[in-house]
């Protein structure tokens, strides 16, 4: 059976502003390469109430495929482990 992957969405937390814009220009060259779209990209500053932490939550959407004329047959995506975090525990 064939399939044809359509869209991809993502949510990640980012600690800094610089963070957030050099994500935007990784996704850009990652659409680029991939030969799909980076259809969304927003953020939002968030803050810990308890600690005053600033983070970022950064939301975007790859758009692989459109749904009534799929040409490119792509069915699945792999994400990479960056770095390994120790949450101690």
């Amino acid at each position: 059976m064939l399939q044809f992957l359509i869209s991809s969405t993502n949510e990640v937390r980012v600690e800094t502003i610089q963070d957030v814009e050099a994500l935007h220009k990784e996704l850009q060259d990652e659409a680029d390469n991939m030969g799909c779209l980076l259809n969304n990209f927003s953020w939002t500053q968030k803050e810990n109430k308890k600690t005053d932490e600033i983070y970022y939550q950064v939301k975007y959407k790859f758009i692989f495929n459109s749904l009534r004329d799929p040409d490119f047959a792509l069915d699945s995506i792999t994400y990479k482990q960056k770095q390994q975090i120790d949450f101690g525990e």
